[in-house]
């Protein structure tokens, strides 16, 4: 159980790494600041909420359960979202 948790944290933190990188290539490649602005919506929308789901799965695999982590892991999501 704990590897399968470890490769899914690693998948999660590899696919929300190719979102980041995604949006800054792209904000680079826009021109003016508007768009560069709206390029960063997938970055903030699944790139972190995806490594920071994977920071806890993380987590949970080196601690066990705790509800605090649980908390400030569901709290951030909602803030980025």
């Amino acid at each position: 159980m704990t590897a399968a948790l470890t490769v899914l944290a690693g998948v999660l933190v590899v696919v929300g790494a190719l979102f980041m990188l995604t949006s800054a290539v792209a904000m680079l490649r826009e021109s003016d600041a508007l768009t560069r602005i709206n390029v960063l919506s997938p970055a903030t929308g699944m790139g972190l909420p995806l490594i920071v789901v994977a920071a806890w799965l993380d987590r949970l695999v080196e601690h066990g359960f705790e509800w605090l982590p649980l908390f400030q892991t569901i709290v951030t999501i909602a803030a980025l979202l």
